[in-house]
C-alpha cells in the first residue's frame, strides 16, 4: 500500500519550476560576467593613475583661476600666481612635481611625475600643456567666466 501511495503523491517537475530555475541561473551569470569586467576595467594602473592626477589638477586649478580677481603668467620662472581678497596662491614646477603654495607659505604637491609644465594665454582663458615623463602630453584650456585681468611676463 505505501508503494502505491508514494506513486500517486510524486509530482513531476513542472515547467514553471524549470522556467524560474532558469531565470535565476540567468541572473546569476550575467552578475558575474558583469562583475569580472568591472575588476578588469579598475585594475591598479599607473596611466590610470596619471589622468586621475591630471583631472583633480585641473578642477583645482580651474576653480582657482575662475575665483581670482588678477592672474600673474610668468614664463621665465614658470609660474602662475593667483590674486584674490589679498590672498596669493602660486603654482610652480618644483622638480619633477607641480606645487601649490598659499602667500608663500605651504608645499602641496598637486601633480607628480612631470618632465614639462607650460602654459599660455588664450582669448578669455588659459591653456595648461604638461608632458609627463611617460611622454604623454596633457592639454587642457580654461575659460574665464567674467573679465580677469591677465599680466603676461615672458
Amino acid at each position: 500500500m505505501y508503494a502505491e501511495q508514494s506513486i500517486n503523491n510524486e509530482k513531476g517537475y513542472t515547467l514553471v519550476e524549470m522556467l524560474l530555475s532558469l531565470a535565476i541561473f540567468s541572473l546569476i551569470i550575467v552578475y558575474l560576467t558583469n562583475m569580472v569586467l568591472l575588476l578588469r576595467y579598475h585594475t591598479y594602473s599607473s596611466e590610470i593613475a596619471d589622468q586621475m592626477q591630471w583631472e583633480m589638477f585641473m578642477n583645482q586649478a580651474k576653480r582657482e583661476i575662475r575665483q581670482s580677481d588678477e592672474i600673474f603668467l610668468t614664463a621665465s620662472y614658470n609660474r602662475i600666481l593667483f590674486w584674490k581678497d589679498g590672498t596669493n596662491t602660486l603654482y610652480e614646477r618644483y622638480g619633477n612635481r607641480i606645487r601649490r603654495r598659499v602667500d608663500g607659505m605651504g608645499h602641496q604637491l598637486i601633480l607628480f611625475r612631470i618632465r614639462r609644465f607650460d602654459y599660455e594665454q588664450i582669448p578669455h582663458g588659459i591653456k595648461f600643456i604638461v608632458t609627463h615623463e611617460n611622454g604623454k602630453i596633457y592639454e587642457e584650456e580654461i575659460y574665464l567666466p567674467r573679465e580677469i585681468p591677465i599680466t603676461n611676463n615672458k
